[in-house]
């Protein structure tokens, strides 16, 4: 009988024990790291499902990328792994805690900044477009002042003669990553232009002449990212302090 009672013992002894430390591990008390914020639910969203065969040309970078998340309401995660989806326009962290790939909730985030391979970094920030049908895009934040430099990153699908991939599956798009510039008016007017000096400075209609030459003296050439910044803060110093 007392080895009866001696079993039933361990046994109530093994499952409460094993029951306390379930309780611990799911304790909210526990001090969480950043990287473990989503298991906190904290930094919210919802598992996502990478498809193998494009897996790379939807996103910007085909790396992982270092990078922090502010969300609307201040708080700040530092040292996260992420990757924009610039075909949806969306923002995925492999949570590192949890060993998956989370899809984070676009209305939670205000801006994000990414730490590339090359060693350049780029600041976001979730911008609505379009203020009628709540369009919010994270948009590069090429230069703030005066006037303010965007930069879209867009994927899109194109159709392409049908070939197999590697798995042997029948395709017939392809995914292109384009870049769409914007300049933000003094009046907060979003304009859409492209790489060119016309395109550029037939936004400013009044000044048209004066910046024009103003570029012609100074050689600015709407080409890259480098040349719109200095022309924006050519246009800044020389035509917008008057």
């Amino acid at each position: 009988m007392k080895k009866v009672y001696l079993v039933l013992f361990v046994c109530l002894t093994g499952l409460f024990c094993e029951s306390a430390q379930a309780q611990e591990l799911h304790n909210k008390r526990i001090p969480l790291s950043t990287e473990s914020n989503s298991l906190n639910y904290k930094l919210q969203g919802k598992k996502y499902y990478q498809e193998p065969a494009f897996n790379d040309s939807k996103f910007l970078t085909n790396e992982w990328c270092t990078g922090d998340v502010v969300l609307e309401n201040g708080d700040r995660y530092d040292n996260l792994k992420l990757r924009l989806n610039s075909h949806l326009d969306e923002l995925v962290e492999y949570n590192r805690r949890v060993g998956s790939t989370i899809m984070l909730d676009k209305h939670a985030i205000s801006e994000f900044n990414l730490n590339f391979e090359d060693g350049h970094t780029e600041h976001f920030r979730k911008i609505s477009f379009n203020k009628y049908s709540k369009d919010d895009r994270y948009f590069s934040i090429l230069h703030e002042g005066k006037l303010s430099v965007l930069l879209w990153y867009k994927t899109i699908e194109q159709k392409i003669t049908p070939y197999y991939d590697k798995n042997n599956i029948l395709r017939d798009l392809k995914f292109v990553l384009t870049k769409n510039y914007y300049l933000v008016l003094p009046d907060k007017r979003i304009v859409k232009f492209t790489l060119k000096n016309q395109s550029f400075i037939k936004m400013f209609p009044e000044q048209k002449q004066e910046i024009r030459r103003l570029f012609r003296k100074n050689k600015v050439l709407i080409k890259s990212n480098e040349e719109i910044v200095r022309g924006v803060k050519l246009i800044e110093k020389e035509i917008m302090q008057n």
